[in-house]
């Protein structure tokens, strides 16, 4: 694979041929994402929460019309500007000697020349203010779905931990406090879920909750009680410890497989440049205070 690796970082062509069964293959992934109400509805919160102006105010993917106007001399330009090692990381894992291995990429990769400097712009500043936002979408679903989202600092902040364990305490699956309160003994709620968000420089973190017929109010009177709750009393220590247990669990499965080392390893690399930082999370996580 290394050669395989080290020919797209140097000869990529972007044929038109090709280049328009790809943007239709890309086009139908974005509409399979939305068709998913959830997806749709992180969407709308990322971009009323996020300004204009805001690199997290936009799709990820993109948008139709920009996917219809991608020519291969866009993509070369891009590729040309961005594809260069100093932007690249490459990872090697299995029954290798380190020495051999990185000579055998050196030999493949040391004649891709640098790209220079690209300057990047700023992300503008958000300023986090009492607006509420309340959107609807209209679709023939089963089951009536509801999201109460806010904006939340990012990964840069160093509040992950803080975030993961809010979001264990108030959803973390049937033993957490919004099960119990809009499940278990109001039973206004089929189902409720929290989710966090948290880019490099912004977040957004929401509750999800699947009301009864006509119990959406009921739904949002308490989770606004448990989360007033949680602001002025903290949490448990049962509920910490509950916290710690499922982190180091799912910490360590997360290493299990190739994409869950890199889906760790990558942002807490470039947040801290410090290689080994992701290994001190496990450690970190037994430090959150009640």
């Amino acid at each position: 694979f290394i050669p395989m690796f080290a020919d797209c970082m140097k000869n990529v062509s972007f044929d038109k041929e090709h280049l328009a069964s790809e943007v239709k293959a890309v086009v139908q992934e974005l509409n399979m994402y939305r068709d998913k109400p959830v997806s749709r509805m992180v969407e709308i919160a990322l971009r009323l929460g996020f300004p204009a102006n805001h690199p997290y105010h936009h799709p990820v993917i993109g948008y139709k019309e920009d996917l219809a106007s991608v020519t291969s001399d866009v993509l070369q330009k891009f590729y040309k500007k961005y594809y260069h090692p100093e932007r690249a990381v490459l990872f090697m894992v299995g029954d290798l000697d380190p020495a051999d291995a990185l000579a055998y990429a050196e030999g493949y990769f040391s004649d891709i020349p640098a790209g220079g400097s690209v300057e990047f712009n700023k992300f503008p500043e958000v300023v986090h203010d009492l607006t509420i936002n309340v959107s609807r979408i209209y679709e023939h679903v089963q089951q009536e779905q509801a999201m109460f989202y806010w904006v939340i600092p990012g990964l840069r902040s160093g509040t992950e931990l803080i975030a993961q364990a809010i979001k264990s305490v108030l959803g973390g699956g049937e033993g957490s406090r919004l099960y119990k309160a809009l499940v278990d003994d109001a039973k206004v709620a089929d189902d409720v879920g929290v989710e966090v968000y948290q880019m490099m420089h912004g977040g957004v973190f929401l509750i999800i909750v699947e009301p009864k017929r006509g119990k959406l109010d009921e739904c949002r009177q308490i989770i606004s009680s448990e989360i007033t709750n949680l602001i002025v009393n903290g949490v448990s220590d049962i509920e910490r410890q509950k916290f710690v247990a499922g982190y180091a669990t799912n910490f360590a499965r997360s290493f299990e497989s190739l994409n869950g080392l890199l889906e760790a390893w990558i942002p807490s690399y470039f947040i801290t440049r410090d290689e080994h930082d992701v290994f001190k999370k496990l450690e970190q996580c037994y430090t959150v205070d009640p």
